[in-house]
């Protein structure tokens, strides 16, 4: 008679300890997956605030370099201001500002006004987030200037009419400036460039992603009172969206001057 030797089974204990096992690795795999994929949404909210950056800086860069002078303007919803020393481009109460370059003209809403209805439309009633136009002479900051019942209308007319680019552009994450302000000019003479009256600006901005409607993905991270990305504990204390990896804001800086510029 052949006698077969059987295996012992797993008892139930054996059994119970291996599920959990095997589950806390699962949960385990899932928490670092997790924490991987925010690091790697935030990663990409702050490589495209800085690339955005870059493009405007170079971009502001050549334009004011090749200029003899600059001009600004404020706007708050239609109501437009002009300011022949560039100061003062904002605060609480302006939607936003521009700057006229005699070639290049800018135009931006601020982001915390971006979604008002009341704010200054272009193209199809689109909210210029930076806006770049052609603007020999600075037919915007003059029309400015010299005022009237239609100012906006006359400078949506310039904008629409010798045509431009968003330098801005959308995509999953919405970028707008927060805040924009040009600082310690001063003037030099060079007599050994035949250069003279040079006017040097330091200028600053600070951008970021904002919220761009009640369904944003970044809804409650903003905190428009400074311009920043609300910390963790604002978040909780918030009790809204708690993932902040979509929210990046930075300020930037950078020189340039004109040439026999004046302010």
């Amino acid at each position: 008679m052949i006698c077969k030797k059987t295996k012992p089974a797993y008892t139930i204990i054996e059994t119970v300890l291996s599920m959990v096992f095997i589950a806390g690795l699962l949960i385990f795999i899932g928490i670092v997956s997790l924490q991987v994929l925010k690091t790697y949404r935030k990663g990409i909210s702050i490589k495209t605030v800085n690339n955005s950056a870059q493009l405007i800086i170079d971009d502001f860069k050549r334009s004011i370099n090749a200029s003899y002078n600059l001009e600004c303007f404020t706007f708050t919803n239609k109501d437009f201001s002009y300011k022949s020393d560039c100061q003062d481009l904002y605060d609480n109460n302006v939607s936003g500002a521009g700057i006229c370059t005699g070639k290049y003209s800018y135009i931006w809403s601020y982001a915390k006004t971006t979604n008002q209805s009341s704010q200054f439309l272009i193209n199809g009633n689109k909210t210029p987030h930076l806006y770049k136009v052609q603007d020999t002479g600075g037919q915007i900051c003059q029309a400015i200037l010299n005022g009237g019942l239609l100012v906006d209308e006359e400078v949506k007319n310039i904008i629409e009419n010798n045509g431009g680019k968003e330098l801005i552009e959308t995509g999953d994450r919405e970028l707008g400036i927060h805040s924009f302000a040009i600082n310690n000019v001063r003037k030099t003479t060079s007599n050994s460039d035949n250069i003279e009256d040079q006017s040097f600006y330091n200028i600053s901005f600070v951008l970021g992603t904002f919220i761009n409607d009640d369904q944003a993905a970044d809804k409650g991270l903003i905190n428009n009172n400074d311009a920043r990305c609300k910390t963790p504990k604002e978040l909780e204390e918030a009790g809204g969206v708690n993932d902040d990896s979509y929210c990046s804001i930075n300020k930037f800086n950078f020189s340039a001057r004109t040439i026999t510029g004046r302010m």
